[in-house]
């Protein structure tokens, strides 16, 4: 039966045997040219996080101290009162609004503001972000809920694998990363970002262009809806938005360097 040769005495602790061992591993699973998108995912995940290191720190500490303060009680248990009163006044208008600040317009300001250079190039996409962000506003508040009927909302351990799975696994490798990818693709083109020729979907696109994003996407992700389903069922949107103010940050160079 063919495979891969690994050569006697290189897992000795050494960092190239893990690295042997990562590979034989990625390989049997999605072959030679599986791995390397993976390790390009990789890659691209940790050029955005480098280009937006700043905003990374302070989004993912309010994020920790949302839920831990939450659970803690006091101001920001009694915060989350009033983000759940908004909720209730607008209704379906708080998914909408709420993510077309958290993934439009925070992120085109943080980038003015960290790199004012970027300014005529910002104003150029927001145009195109914010009805975007609009109907996954929706999207996300119907998945989340979806969710809580399929599984329930108490932050057992069970409960929480179960949603993050179907989260990261099944929605976003099937909707959630292609759609924007695509989306994002679209818009690069129609602003310069990237040359009018470049295809939306060119041959292998999944492979070459959706999957190494939805790995970027994993790094980031899986962390934070862990974070997310810890909380109640209408709080999820809230803290999911502050970490969608450093995804659509990244975005913005992966759609610039997906290939």
């Amino acid at each position: 039966m063919g495979g891969i040769c690994v050569p006697p005495g290189s897992f000795a602790g050494s960092p190239s045997g893990l690295r042997l061992l990562k590979l034989v591993f990625l390989q049997s699973i999605w072959g030679k040219g599986g791995v390397h998108m993976f390790e390009r995912g990789i890659r691209l995940f940790f050029q955005a996080l480098k280009t937006n290191w700043l905003p990374a720190i302070g989004i993912w500490a309010m994020g920790s101290l949302i839920v831990y303060g939450y659970y803690k009680g006091g101001i920001v248990l009694d915060a989350s009162e009033h983000v759940l009163a908004l909720r209730e006044d607008l209704g379906l208008l708080y998914p909408v609004l709420s993510m077309m600040l958290f993934g439009a317009f925070l992120p085109s300001l943080t980038q003015i503001l960290l790199l004012p250079s970027s300014r005529a190039s910002v104003l150029r996409r927001l145009p195109y972000l914010l009805p975007f962000w609009a109907e996954k506003g929706l999207e996300v508040e119907l998945f989340y809920y979806s969710q809580s009927l399929l599984f329930g909302s108490e932050p057992t351990l069970p409960v929480i694998i179960g949603k993050v799975f179907v989260d990261q696994f099944i929605y976003t490798t099937t909707w959630g990363a292609i759609s924007t990818v695509i989306y994002l693709r679209w818009m690069a083109r129609r602003i310069g970002d990237i040359p009018a020729d470049t295809a939306i979907a060119p041959n292998n696109w999944y492979s070459r262009v959706v999957f190494p994003v939805i790995v970027a996407n994993w790094a980031l992700w899986i962390p934070a809806v862990t974070l997310v389903y810890l909380l109640p069922t209408p709080l999820q949107l809230p803290l999911a938005n502050m970490i969608l103010w450093l995804w659509s940050l990244m975005l913005i160079f992966i759609s610039k360097h997906d290939g």
